[in-house]
């Protein structure tokens, strides 16, 4: 019994004594956890300072370091090639009307709003090249006569403006999904299809149906739908019996200029499905409405006609459907 006893004497004591170092290392930790938040405490306000100061430091660098490389590009590549006859104007012109609507945009004449400075902009943006294009063909020359009136400073918001604009556009070139999408579909797409629609209408006239825009009679194939998008292929020729030298190939797509041409023209919304729809294989002779040419400069820049509607006729009685 006492051999029990004092064994039983010897464990309590042991688990006394860890209980003991159990609560002073508890303490001890209190104690440290205290004095990491009064010393965190004490260094958060100049640790954050420092920490803001850092980071503004860091992208400060990375705005001088990529205005340096512009200003590098801009001495050493697009001097030089802007000093080229007739291919420098090209590559240096949308750099200087870029610069030029940035400007007249966040530096507004005194007293301007936004919408009088919107205006004044796009009306007096391309004044001074219009007038020397003009001189050429003007017997008496004219001399431009700038706006005298002095530009305000810079307007913080309208830079913001701007800046969100860029944005929105670098969004577009790199087919950020709905920003990129939604700066194609009302800015760069209308751009592009403007352009090829004037193009057109300029080889063609204005003159007669269809304002200008190329209207075509063919024989059509059976259309194919791009995977994922709501785009078509469709591929015609000028006879029954296609080979390389009378093929031409459509495209069929949604575009914010093909939208506003088939509510002017009383179709309603322009769907490309119901576009196509006419062309069936037991079709004959299909009339079209298109515009652009086709081209194709490389791989990543092709480009084929757009086909802003279809009808078709049934085939003729004494022939049979394929």
């Amino acid at each position: 019994m006492k051999f029990v006893e004092k064994n039983n004497s010897e464990e309590s004591i042991f688990e006394a004594d860890e209980a003991l170092r159990r609560a002073r290392e508890a303490t001890n930790q209190n104690t440290r956890m205290k004095d990491k938040l009064k010393k965190d405490e004490k260094q958060s306000l100049p640790t954050r300072i420092k920490n803001t100061l850092d980071n503004i430091a860091i992208i400060a660098e990375a705005i001088r370091t990529t205005k340096a490389g512009f200003g590098w590009i801009k001495d050493n590549v697009l001097n030089p090639i802007s000093e080229i006859p007739y291919i420098g104007p090209v590559i240096s012109s949308p750099i200087k009307y870029t610069y030029r609507a940035y400007y007249n945009f966040t530096h507004p004449y005194e007293g301007e709003n936004l919408w009088q400075a919107t205006k004044n902009s796009v009306k007096n943006f391309f004044a001074r090249d219009w007038n020397d294009l003009a001189n050429n063909f003007r017997e008496v020359k004219s001399e431009f006569m700038p706006d005298l009136r002095v530009r305000g400073e810079l307007d913080p918001r309208r830079a913001g403006v701007a800046a969100l604009v860029t944005a929105w556009a670098l969004a577009g070139m790199l087919n950020v999904p709905i920003a990129g999408d939604t700066f194609n579909y009302l800015v760069k797409e209308p751009i592009v299809d403007g352009s090829r629609m004037a193009t057109t209408i300029a080889f063609n006239g204005v003159a007669g149906d269809g304002f200008g825009l190329t209207k075509d009679t063919l024989y059509f194939g059976v259309p194919t739908k791009e995977s994922g998008d709501d785009i078509y292929h469709v591929s015609a020729s000028t006879t029954r019996h296609a080979d390389e030298s009378n093929s031409v190939s459509f495209e069929v797509r949604d575009r914010l200029l093909h939208e506003a041409w088939s509510w002017a023209n009383g179709n309603g919304p322009f769907r490309p499905d119901y576009v196509v729809g006419p062309i069936r294989p037991d079709s004959n002779k299909c009339e079209t409405v298109s515009y652009g040419s086709r081209f194709r400069i490389a791989r990543w820049a092709s480009f084929r006609p757009d086909i802003l509607s279809v009808s078709c006729r049934a085939p003729a009685a004494d022939m049979h459907a394929p």
